[in-house]
């Protein structure tokens, strides 16, 4: 799937990216390969170009597809863990919704 913004193209599909990382005005894409690629739009507009994959928290979004395990590391202290090895906290506002998402039980 080909992935457009106004005035801006990406031929990217979006099961290769694995997470984005909103920073400021701008947004990174974290892809299979291990690199990643700063895009101008914040990371609002972006999920809601995307509605697909998961806001865990107000600076990460991530792809369904390449989550492996949500745990818990106490009170109300949550984590995604990544097949890429990356682990993202989710924010406590976040994490029913987050849960619900990926079809899973809140840990």
């Amino acid at each position: 799937m080909m992935t457009t913004y106004p005035k801006l193209l990406f031929l990217m599909p979006t099961n290769s990216i694995i997470w984005l990382e909103g920073d400021g005005n701008y947004t990174r894409m974290h892809t299979q390969d291990g690199k990643y690629q700063s895009i101008p739009y914040t990371l609002k507009y972006i999920a809601n170009k995307l509605p697909d994959f998961v806001r865990i928290h107000k600076s990460s979004l991530i792809n369904p597809m390449y989550v492996q395990e949500l745990t818990s590391r106490g009170y109300q202290d949550y984590w995604v863990k990544l097949s890429s090895g990356q682990v993202l906290s989710v924010s406590r506002k976040r994490i029913v919704q987050t849960a619900t998402k990926l079809n899973l039980p809140k840990p």
